[in-house]
């Protein structure tokens, strides 16, 4: 029974350990995603370059020819990083903080947004959205916390 609880827990942390980025030019941010349908229709999707534009101040948006499921909310404070759907196709990653009466489905977060809007610039920007295989990312970088999970995993099973 034991053995099992932490075989279950290693595989949960397994899943909390992937990492993905977004690369826009040479400069890559790595970001997090929700754990709703929205953010796992996105996973699925990735690696993937998207051609985004931006005709506000705050934002590149993206629309996709399918659809999200939707779980809307209204932040009121949009944050830098923020990576929200708006309706049920647009992919929106904002690059200011700002206040909006707007209602998004939470997507995810860049998590280490120094230098964000200078890499997005003005106009449209192609953006690779991907996980762990951004094509400049060193083995050491990506497996990590794989490696550290693993031997953990078998100090406590064996």
């Amino acid at each position: 029974m034991l053995k099992q609880v932490l075989i279950n827990l290693f595989l949960i942390t397994l899943s909390l350990c992937e990492n993905y980025y977004i690369q826009i030019g040479e400069k890559q941010f790595p970001f997090t995603l929700e754990d709703n349908s929205a953010a796992n229709k996105l996973k699925e999707k990735m690696s993937i370059k998207l051609k985004m534009s931006g005709d506000i101040n705050h934002e590149k948006y993206y629309q996709f020819s399918d659809t999200f499921p939707t779980d809307t909310y209204s932040p009121g404070t949009i944050e830098t990083g923020d990576i929200l759907l708006y309706q049920n196709d647009y992919l929106v990653l904002f690059y200011e903080t700002f206040t909006t009466s707007y209602s998004y489905t939470r997507l995810g977060k860049v998590t280490s947004t120094n230098g964000l809007k200078e890499a997005l610039g003005s106009g449209d920007v192609t953006v690779n959205w991907c996980k762990d295989n951004c094509s400049d990312l060193k083995d050491d970088e990506k497996h990590l916390k794989y490696n550290f999970f693993i031997i953990l995993f078998f100090i406590l099973v064996f």
